[in-house]
């Protein structure tokens, strides 16, 4: 019976390794922010990352750098870490007792494969910024 136990023991432990493996090779994110506006990003559609569960990494505040830690990406990119798509929003800093927003239209979409890094990033028109990323470092400047 021991062994019995033992064993499932092991193939749960095993399959829940192996599905971790295409997630667990990557990095966390460095996101510079050389712009007077603060960035924050829709990941897959979902919910904006200004929002409380995202916590302090969700926003990239204007003239500083984020560090986005590895198990944050895990979350937001789990159902596509492959092809994670997040929108890029540039807001002001908000007003004092307000919250920062995905508000306006994205100036960029950035794709990321969690394994390799960022691997693209399609500006939107007319966009006052510029955005460069080398695997899992990404700079936003102003044209």
């Amino acid at each position: 019976m021991l062994f019995k136990r033992t064993g499932i023991f092991s193939s749960f432990v095993l399959s829940a390794s192996l599905l971790a493996l295409p997630i667990a090779a990557h990095a966390d994110l460095t996101i510079v922010n050389n712009t007077a506006e603060n960035s924050t990003s829709i990941i897959n559609d979902g919910i904006c990352s200004a929002a409380p569960v995202f916590g302090e990494f969700g926003v990239t505040k204007a003239k500083s750098t984020n560090q986005v830690p590895q198990k944050t990406l895990n979350i937001a990119c789990f159902f596509h870490p492959t092809n994670c798509k997040a929108d890029i929003y540039m807001n002001p800093p908000p007003a004092p007792g307000q919250g920062d927003s995905c508000n306006g239209s994205p100036i960029a979409t950035v794709v990321m494969n969690m394994n390799s890094g960022i691997t693209s990033i399609k500006m939107s028109a007319g966009s006052p910024y510029k955005i460069s990323a080398n695997g899992f470092y990404l700079t936003i400047d102003p044209m």
